[in-house]
Formats: structure tokens, sequence, C-alpha cells
């Protein structure tokens, strides 16, 4: 709605739109805490015995796991040093060196990422238990990939079935990875 918006408002109404956006996330925020707070919490067993600092530190004194984390963190700030630059050139007018999409394309094309992330995030779980989380990992992390690699052959012409066929893509692959690495890490880490 927001992308829309910013295409079919004049400037000085968009801060309306965004106060909008903001007041709704603030208040699903607060309606958040307020409905875990009404859950109980659940009692311990008196013969499980608490976790020490020397446990609770484990994990970073395990190779494997250090590893797997210098691995996610190393492709998180690749992947984030180039993604600010994504959005702007596809909605930078094409007389400035863009594509000239309007931003409403931005929403579609992130619509369409969650849409195929939710409809194989499944089968990426039957994936991983079949062939292992690793595997799964390394290909699921070559999701930013397509959205790049189509940025090289994007033109004003044909950015609505760029955007939508690497959209999908991207959200096919993506589950490989986001749900891939959270199963991955907690095999890494030690009981």
């Amino acid at each position: 709605g927001a992308t829309f918006a910013l295409d079919h408002l004049k400037i000085d109404d968009i801060f309306y739109v965004y106060a909008a956006i903001f007041a709704v996330g603030g208040l699903v925020g607060v309606l958040d805490i307020l409905f875990h707070a009404a859950i109980p919490e659940p009692v311990s067993k008196t013969d499980v015995q608490r976790i020490g600092w020397r446990g609770f530190t484990e994990p970073l004194r395990n190779r494997n796991f250090l590893g797997f984390s210098l691995a996610i963190g190393a492709w998180s700030f690749s992947t984030n040093v180039l993604g600010p630059f994504v959005a702007p050139y596809i909605t930078a007018d094409a007389d400035q060196g863009g594509i000239g999409a309007p931003m409403t394309w931005l929403g579609i094309n992130a619509a369409i990422i969650q849409i195929t992330m939710v409809a194989t995030g499944t089968a990426w779980g039957i994936v991983m238990d079949r062939f292992g989380r690793k595997p799964a990992v390394l290909l699921g992390a070559l999701h930013p990939l397509p959205m790049w690699v189509g940025c090289f052959f994007m033109t004003p012409n044909n950015y609505p079935y760029m955007l939508v066929i690497t959209a999908a893509i991207a959200g096919v692959m993506a589950p490989g990875f986001w749900d891939g690495m959270g199963q991955l890490m907690l095999t890494l880490t030690p009981q």
C-alpha cells in the first residue's frame, strides 16, 4: 500500500501514509507484548539443573559453530552492502541511469518473494531432512543473485517481466537459506 501511495499522492501527503503505517506497526507491537504477557509461564521441572555460564558460552568455544557464525556474518555483510542500491536503481528515472519503475513495483516484487517463500518452505524442510541442512543453506544462499543478475538485463521496457521472474526465483530459493540457517545453527550448537 505504501509504494502505491508514494506513486499516486502529492509529496505533502506522504507524511500521512508513513504516519499511518508506523501507527499500525506500533499498535501491533504493543498488542504483541500484551498477548505474550497473558501466556502463563511454563512450570519448570525442579530436577532440571540450570545452565551455568560455562555451558551458556560453550558454542563460542566450538570450532564448527564459530565457522558457521563467520560464514553467516560474511554472507550477511556481502548481501547487505549491495542490497540498498537495488531499489533506488530500479526506481530511478531512466534518464538518470535507472530503470524508471514506479515504486509500486517494489511492493509487487516483495509480495511475490514472500508468497513463493511461504509456498516452498515445506518443500525445503523435506530437502533438509533428506539431504541435510548444509546443502540447503549453501543453495539457498544464492537467492539474492537472481535479482542482482536480473539488474544487468533489466531495461525500462522489460522491468515488469524481469521483476516478476527474479522475485519468483529468489522466493523459491530463499527458504533454503533462511530456514536452513536456523536449523543448521541448532544442529551445530553443542547440547
